[in-house]
């Protein structure tokens, strides 16, 4: 396994798509907590490359928003 999420934040709901050559998409929100409060919580993805056998950069999908992310659902 390989961390693709940054470390600094909490990361839930992934969800992983790959295609007939190897490639993936991989998303997942990417959260802090403050106690029992959800904060700076962004839809965020990457990539895999068959190719290169490594991952992209991670992408934010979205602005920071707070709610929640176990009741936010993200598909590939």
């Amino acid at each position: 396994p390989e961390v693709i999420s940054d470390s600094g934040h909490h990361a839930a709901k992934p969800s992983l798509a790959v295609d007939s050559f190897g490639n993936a998409l991989a998303i997942w929100f990417s959260y802090d907590r403050i106690g029992s409060k959800y904060a700076n919580v962004i839809a965020a993805s990457a990539s895999y490359s068959a190719t290169s056998g490594s991952w992209s950069e991670v992408v934010n999908l979205s602005d920071p928003g707070i709610r929640n992310p176990e009741t936010l659902t993200a598909q590939v």
